[in-house]
């Protein structure tokens, strides 16, 4: 169960990749979704410090009492060609073991400093200042989703790329994902570029 929220949380990474354009110069729609790549990237080594910090709320609950939980969490990650990732996250909740359920909060922030990484023989280069901020809601009951999964996305960051270009986006997302109707919906904008992407599962 604690496995289902915390596999989530890389989603937030990749939305908080999407963004609007700000002053500078411009980042086309594919560079745009390649820089969300590579965040969802850095998400997975966050999603395996958060497994292990969660587990101690898990030891508490083992006698199957319903607990709640507050974990803080920082952690810097490398970047694929220099410079680092770095995340800062509170995660609240509750859950009962016996009843197989939970209810999560995550708000938190992703800041960048100097993260490089190579795409189609450009370098690009992601830095704070400002920074990525997010929130996110899950829960579940018997096993189960009780509701959607939303997350929200608000902030941006500079970037620059090795042929000489740079700029700043701004990021407004929502990630909506259905689970009784099986489809998750995606709105927001990459470095300007407008997405709504909705994706459904049988």
């Amino acid at each position: 169960m604690r496995r289902y929220w915390i596999a989530c949380l890389p989603l937030l990474a990749l939305t908080a990749c999407k963004d609007t354009a700000g002053p500078g110069d411009t980042l086309s729609r594919e560079e745009a979704l390649a820089v969300a790549a590579q965040v969802l990237a850095s998400g997975e080594g966050m999603t395996t410090s958060l497994n292990a910090s969660a587990s101690t709320a898990d030891q508490s609950s083992a006698a199957g009492v319903p607990t709640t939980f507050t974990h803080t969490h920082e952690s810097s990650h490398p970047c694929p060609s220099g410079g680092r990732v770095n995340f800062d996250l509170q995660v609240q909740g509750s859950f009962d073991t016996d009843a197989r359920a939970f209810d999560v909060d995550v708000e938190g922030s992703q800041t960048h400093d100097d993260c490089a990484f190579p795409h189609k023989g450009l370098v690009v280069t992601l830095d704070g200042n400002p920074d990525i901020d997010f929130s996110a809601h899950a829960a579940a009951n018997n096993g189960q989703p009780s509701e959607p999964f939303i997350a929200n996305v608000d902030g941006g960051f500079r970037w620059s790329t090795s042929d000489g270009r740079s700029g700043v986006c701004a990021v407004t997302v929502e990630s909506v994902t259905d689970f009784a109707a099986k489809k998750k919906t995606v709105e927001g904008d990459i470095c300007g570029h407008t997405v709504t992407e909705v994706t459904t599962w049988s």
